[in-house]
């Protein structure tokens, strides 16, 4: 009877050791923690935007911050942590007319970037080979009304 149960734990404690999964992070043969040198899945760059809306005509209202309008985390090496905006080693890009044969792409430093055309923008950050990117939307305001008609004529009586 002892001899039965001692077989049944010695399965439980074998089936227990062979479903555990793997765990997050391994050492590889040189000792240096990072496995096969590629990047994890859970290393990434975060962008957080605190503000997605523009509109090109109310002068501050018009420009994308580049210390007031977002904030950026990184995940690297199992630490979650804030990278200031002010980092040089971050590159904060403004892409306009993304996807299409127009698009432009410009670098801001620590200054701010001024919308001038209403459209959708995509904003990317880069650090330390990591990167991510955000849309923004920019509204212009119908400046000149004309007589109330777009594309048909219509007379008011």
């Amino acid at each position: 009877m002892i001899r039965r149960l001692l077989v049944i734990l010695i399965l439980l404690v074998l089936c227990g050791f062979s479903s555990c999964i793997e765990p997050v992070g391994y050492i590889d043969s040189n000792g240096n923690g990072i496995g096969n040198g590629s990047g994890s899945q859970y290393e990434f760059l975060m962008l957080r935007p605190n503000r997605i809306l523009y509109d090109v005509n109310s002068g501050a209202d018009s420009r994308f911050s580049r210390q007031q309008d977002l904030s950026v985390f990184l995940a690297d090496n199992g630490e979650f942590k804030k990278i200031e905006t002010s980092d040089s080693g971050l590159i904060l890009e403004v892409i306009e007319n993304p996807g299409l044969n127009s698009e432009t792409i410009t670098v801001v430093n620590n200054g701010y970037y001024v919308f001038s055309i209403p459209g959708r923008y995509l904003i990317r950050g880069t650090y330390n080979e990591k990167s991510d990117e955000y849309s923004v939307e920019v509204r212009g305001s119908f400046i000149n009304p004309g007589e109330g008609s777009d594309f048909v004529d219509i007379i008011w009586l």
